[in-house]
């Protein structure tokens, strides 16, 4: 009698299937992270009230080249040009845009009120965007 593949084990299919990709990480889970590290930073070092997560990441819609896109609260217009330097030069992997909601025209300002997640303040994602 013939064996099929519904007749192997695991270990035994295994053997037959030599070049069977292995699951890959997640990109985008690992831009998220990155994207949380970053609005944590701003908010402690740069004195960001709020930090969002838009953009093509935050709908989890991202092509091959996708960048992270965040929008802040609160940082003085002083300090500003210094957090995006810093956020701009934190990673290699992806392209990062920050841009500052209070200087956001009203149609990127309602794409962030509609789709954006709030990475930053982590322990009170309450605060009003009007803050």
């Amino acid at each position: 009698m013939s064996t099929t593949a519904a007749d192997l084990s695991k270990d035994q299919l295994k053997r037959y299937q030599p070049f069977q990709r292995k699951k890959r990480p997640d990109p985008s889970s690992e831009a998220k992270k990155v994207a949380a590290q970053i609005a944590r930073y701003l908010g402690e070092r740069y004195g960001a009230k709020k930090v969002f997560l838009f953009g093509s990441l935050s709908r989890d819609e991202q092509g091959p080249a996708f960048d992270i896109d965040l929008a802040v609260k609160g940082i003085s217009p002083a300090r500003f040009f210094k957090a995006v330097a810093f956020a701009t030069g934190q990673s290699r992997k992806w392209k990062l845009d920050l841009v500052d909601v209070d200087d956001c025209g009203g149609c990127l300002r309602d794409i962030i009120e509609k789709e954006g997640i709030v990475l930053w303040p982590e322990k009170d994602p309450s605060l009003p965007l009007e803050s």
